[in-house]
């Protein structure tokens, strides 16, 4: 049914794919496949979008009542216009598409289409910060390359935020 779309998502912790994500029209429409699956600490399934027309992270979880089981709630809404920070993003950009690259709990990390950095949007502070790059920078924090770049960017991520 093309009424219908699911979401394929690949779970790292059982390295295997999972269909039953059912999307809401809305949702498809809004996000233009500019979407991420997070898991929380207890294990409750998140997704995240981008919705570039109204320049907004949304975060939804899905609705455990009775009435509404296994519907996607919204949950948050954060304007991107009011985060500190947000303007090198656009203009680093040149234009170019936005993706959400990876997330995890309170920071999303974006990647302009034509950009070589890698910008981290920390939900709690409000704040864009540009990562550094190892074409671009240097230093110890940026010498191992074995560790995956999720992981190396909220490392960085953290190094940054006190």
């Amino acid at each position: 049914d093309e009424s219908e779309a699911y979401l394929l998502v690949l779970d790292t912790r059982t390295k295997e794919f999972s269909t039953s994500i059912k999307l809401l029209a809305s949702m498809r429409e809004q996000y233009d496949r500019n979407m991420r699956v997070m898991r929380s600490e207890d294990g409750e399934l998140w997704i995240l979008g981008m919705a570039w027309r109204a320049l907004a992270l949304h975060i939804w979880h899905l609705d455990r009542s009775r009435s509404r089981k296994g519907r996607w709630v919204r949950e948050e809404v954060h304007e991107l216009a009011t985060f500190q920070g947000v303007i090198e993003l656009f203009v680093d950009g040149n234009g170019g598409s936005t993706r959400i690259m990876d997330a995890c709990e309170g920071v999303v990390f974006l990647k302009q289409f034509g950009s070589d950095w890698v910008y981290a949007v920390s939900l709690e502070d409000r704040r864009v910060v540009k990562l550094p790059h190892k074409r671009f920078s240097s230093g110890p924090a940026l010498a191992s390359p074995s560790r995956s770049v999720g992981l190396f960017a909220l490392q960085i991520w953290c190094l940054l935020i006190p």
